[in-house]
């Protein structure tokens, strides 16, 4: 741990560094603060790599301690940047920087899926054992992470981003990437299973980093964390750390002229003609977000995300019997749901809620049966392999609630894909604006089958339940009071 003069580490010092990449926000900084820039920096040149000035800053504002104690200033901190900055490498510097300096340190990293941590960590080790350290290291992998081992007998390692995957342990900095892929129950859930684990940390320094490029509206932790951080800025009090990098959000986005805010176009890691073809293969949502790392208000959505959230309204509340009941079992068995949806008797629309949604599946089949003890008008769900799964449990332990399910045929299932986007498109469906389903919708994918496309099982759970749930009502004919009359020729 090191400190800078307070001449080479005030503010016009690094706004003169920095120039016109200096962040857009960015908490404030104490000149003179003890720490781990000359740390990180010493890693980076044994890994042969040059920090930027805006990386270099960086890493100043994450690692300030507070002056006369091993506490960081920033106890959580989130770092938005955009692609193409190096933001990867400067993370994994400062994680394995924090290791080299400090015996017995537990640090843990997780991104998207356990999957992506693991590449982004085994990515790194293959730089840290082709160095002059190399020999001082060992890299473990087992079925549930992957870490390094360093020679203090401090370890890097990483884990799924689901609440129980901390449980029990003990660490000094836990990493989450690329967190705008966080639903906000995901997120919340990680989050708080994270701090715990760094409360222990009584006589070293104990941090919570988050870092990721800016998200879309589906994205609801990241805009929570972004709320939080933002307002943090105002308060001298908070412990919240917060950098962003992007674009005045006024600018033309096109324009070539407005670019050069962008620390890795204005430093040279990217060249010009780069950022020129992803304007050009990019949609215009997705240039904005990924280089300007603004926020896109306007999703390209295979649901028209305006039109759906005009569709919110409280319900009035259904006869059990008149209730279809819908269910989904994600692809990876993540997250399971159930959905309940009905038809209005008055307009003849349909009303679609989630009653319950949740890591795993244990709960599954219990939630299930007690639902079939209220005997709704029947359960649905896709004939797909994680639902069949389901089936197999309830049939072998719970025959009543077996007999009560219907599954979908594929032929069903392009006409409750194709349905319910109809729906949405004519106002004839309402919902009562869960962000469990909003982001469920939000983020949908299709695929082709036939001559028709479908939602994808890929998608997170919350939609097919809705859908298995509306495809049971739409298969019962609406009340009608009218009475036919037949008249003689």
């Amino acid at each position: 741990m090191s400190s800078l003069s307070t001449e080479e580490d005030s503010l016009e010092y690094w706004q003169d560094q920095l120039g016109q990449t200096f962040p857009r926000y960015s908490s404030p900084i104490t000149p003179g603060a003890p720490n781990e820039l000359r740390q990180v920096e010493m890693l980076a040149r044994i890994l042969d790599f040059e920090l930027k000035p805006y990386q270099r800053y960086v890493v100043r504002v994450i690692t300030e301690k507070i002056p006369g104690t091993d506490e960081y200033r920033w106890s959580s901190f989130l770092l938005l940047m955009p692609r193409q900055v190096g933001k990867t490498t400067l993370t994994r510097l400062i994680l394995a920087a924090r290791c080299l300096a400090n015996s017995r340190h537990r640090i843990m990293l997780s991104a998207q899926s356990l999957k992506d941590a693991r590449q982004l960590l085994l990515d790194f080790a293959n730089e840290l054992q082709d160095s002059v350290i190399g020999d001082t290291l060992k890299v473990r992998m087992a079925a549930d992470t992957t870490r390094i081992e360093f020679h203090n007998k401090s370890r890097l390692g990483t884990f799924p981003p689901l609440p129980e995957a901390l449980h029990g342990s003990s660490n000094h900095t836990v990493y989450l990437d690329e967190v705008f892929s966080y639903s906000e129950e995901q997120g919340n859930l990680v989050m708080g299973a994270a701090l715990p684990t760094l409360q222990n940390q009584t006589d070293e320094g104990a941090q919570l980093l988050m870092s990721s490029t800016q998200g879309t509206l589906a994205s609801t932790f990241l805009i929570q964390q972004h709320e939080e951080a933002r307002k943090s800025l105002d308060n001298p009090e908070s412990t919240y750390g917060f950098i962003e990098f992007s674009a005045d959000p006024n600018i033309d986005p096109n324009d070539e002229e407005s670019w050069w805010w962008h620390p890795g176009l204005a430093t040279g890691l990217v060249r010009l003609s780069t950022v020129r073809t992803l304007r050009d293969k990019l949609s215009e949502s997705e240039f904005i977000r990924t280089f300007h790392n603004l926020l896109t208000t306007s999703e390209e959505t295979v649901v028209d995300m305006v039109r759906w959230k005009g569709l919110a309204d409280n319900p009035v509340l259904p006869n059990r019997s008149q209730v279809a009941i819908g269910f989904e079992v994600d692809a990876d068995r993540r997250r399971s749901a159930v959905a309940a949806a009905w038809r209005d008797a008055e307009t003849g629309h349909i009303w679609v809620r989630i009653i319950r949604s949740g890591y795993g599946t244990s709960w599954l089949p219990q939630c299930l049966a007690k639902i079939r003890e209220s005997r709704p008008l029947g359960i649905a769900a896709d004939k797909h392999p994680q639902n069949n799964v389901i089936m197999l449990e309830l049939q072998t332990f719970d025959t009543e609630t077996h007999a009560w399910i219907d599954l979908m045929t594929p032929e069903m299932l392009k006409t409750a894909s194709a349905s319910f986007i109809a729906k949405v498109e004519d106002g004839t469906i309402h919902h009562v604006n869960q962000a469990g389903l909003n982001v469920s919708i939000a983020k949908a994918q299709r695929r082709k089958m036939g001559e028709s496309f479908v939602f994808s099982h890929y998608n997170e759970c919350e939609l097919f339940a809705a859908i298995s749930a509306i495809q049971m009502i739409d298969a019962e004919p609406p009340p009608t009071d009218t009475e036919i009359v037949f008249f003689d020729d």
